[in-house]
């Protein structure tokens, strides 16, 4: 529906994948490798469940800098109908990590953030993130990225009554917590609901 109306500003969605989401060698042919890596996140899930929302798979080699992803977003900005109030960054994994360097970094850009199996290694930026609603997915049996190490910034979120909300995936290991998030009972209409103007 982005072409019916020319008027209309989109939230969006940008998508970090994770280490194994990665393109495969940039000699083999394009169209596979968009297609593997779209398989592999929130486009690929997507086709088959349209959402309201443009979505922005972004491509990294290895990590993620906080930096790169808010060129990609100014340039999106800028050539696109997308309202800058309404961007939502979420990541997998080494995504989930990347978004929690990019938010804690660049807090005032986005509208809401959602880690997945993305650690918690920045639990000591948590002031920095206490007005960004933030919703955590981690599997209860992931050996990757455990459910202990998510807690460690949700616990230092919750400390400082910050807006973050955590759920725990019974019995899903590391992989399956990607799907697991897209498949979360009520988490589009919260991203639909999220604006900057609308924090206190």
């Amino acid at each position: 529906g982005y072409d019916d109306d020319k008027e209309k500003l989109w939230p969006a969605i940008l998508y970090l994948h994770g280490s194994n989401g990665r393109l495969p060698s940039q000699q083999e042919d394009r169209e596979k490798r968009r297609t593997e890596v779209l398989d592999r996140d929130l486009m690929g899930w997507s086709k088959g469940n349209p959402k309201p929302f443009a979505m922005y798979p972004l491509i990294s080699d290895g990590g993620w800098e906080p930096e790169a992803v808010i060129d990609v977003l100014d340039q999106i900005l800028k050539d696109d109908r997308i309202d800058p109030n309404r961007v939502i960054l979420m990541g997998f994994s080494m995504g989930g990590m990347g978004t929690w360097r990019t938010v804690t970094q660049y807090p005032e850009r986005f509208a809401a953030a959602v880690p997945i199996g993305g650690r918690g290694d920045f639990a000591y930026l948590a002031h920095r993130v206490k007005n960004l609603p933030t919703w955590v997915i981690n599997g209860d049996a992931d050996r990757s990225t455990t459910l202990e190490a998510a807690m460690q910034i949700v616990n230092a979120l919750k400390a400082i009554d910050a807006d973050v909300r955590l759920t725990v995936l019974p019995g899903v290991g590391h992989g399956g917590s990607q799907n697991g998030c897209f498949e979360t009972p009520g988490i589009w209409e919260w991203l639909e609901a999220q604006n900057l103007n609308k924090r206190h």
